[in-house]
């Protein structure tokens, strides 16, 4: 029986689905969909809206996103910079960029100068500040750097290279590797909560999406294969 539906959805064109689908039907239809949004959502984030914040836009229970929070996808950059938030106090942006530039990362500290950061300035003022004009140039500057710094290379430097030059102690680093990706895929089950929801559609999704401005995941809805110009699923 299962197998013969499983054919079924793979001769499907998809065109009685839309974006005023309710979820579960089109989670049935496309389960790749869960995989994609956990791509954008799952990670830890310093001010970029994520799984959490889409959770309290279409009012899942605190309670459900306490339980879930145990599978965020950590950032062991946003860590680091918690770490020398508390530890390291005073260091300034100069010494940061010197740290970039030795662990052959200038990309991040030409990034830094284009956000127009002073030398002089205070890395936990100006960066790991949680007070910050969200339409200033710096809005989300640590999240950008996360994203470069997260990975493994084995030619460009990483959060762990960069923790080292800034002379953070061997026992720390330890600390925020294990504190790091110890549990993923929030996400996919923020999904299997919102399965069993008779009233979810796509369109309450997007819309949220938009609220908290992720007009990425919005677009990768527009622009993918899931949704054309006129709403409609086009496989």
């Amino acid at each position: 029986m299962c197998s013969s539906e499983d054919e079924d959805f793979e001769d499907d064109d998809f065109s009685d689905l839309s974006i005023g689908s309710l979820l579960v039907d089109v989670l049935r239809r496309k389960p790749d969909l869960e995989t994609e949004l956990a791509l954008c959502l799952d990670r830890e984030t310093w001010v970029t809206p994520n799984w959490v914040h889409l959770s309290r836009e279409v009012k899942v229970d605190e309670q459900v996103i306490s339980d879930l929070e145990a599978y965020t996808d950590r950032s062991p950059t946003i860590r680091l910079f918690e770490h020398l938030k508390s530890m390291y106090e005073s260091l300034t942006i100069q010494q940061l960029k010197q740290a970039l530039s030795n662990i052959r990362r200038d990309d991040l500290s030409t990034l830094l100068e284009k956000k127009g950061f002073l030398n002089s300035e205070v890395v936990s003022r100006e960066i790991t500040s949680r007070n910050l004009d969200a339409s200033s140039a710096r809005f989300g500057c640590l999240d950008q750097l996360a994203l470069e710094l997260d990975g493994e290379s084995l030619v460009l430097g990483n959060w762990h290279s960069l923790a080292q030059k800034l002379g953070v102690t061997f026992t720390s680093l330890k600390m925020l590797q294990e504190k790091s990706y110890s549990n993923r895929k929030a996400t996919r089950r923020l999904f299997s909560y919102l399965y069993f929801d008779p009233l979810m559609t796509v369109e309450i999704l997007v819309k949220a999406l938009a609220k908290m401005k992720r007009d990425d995941v919005v677009q990768f809805f527009q622009e993918s294969y899931y949704l054309d110009e006129t709403g409609k699923f086009d496989g």
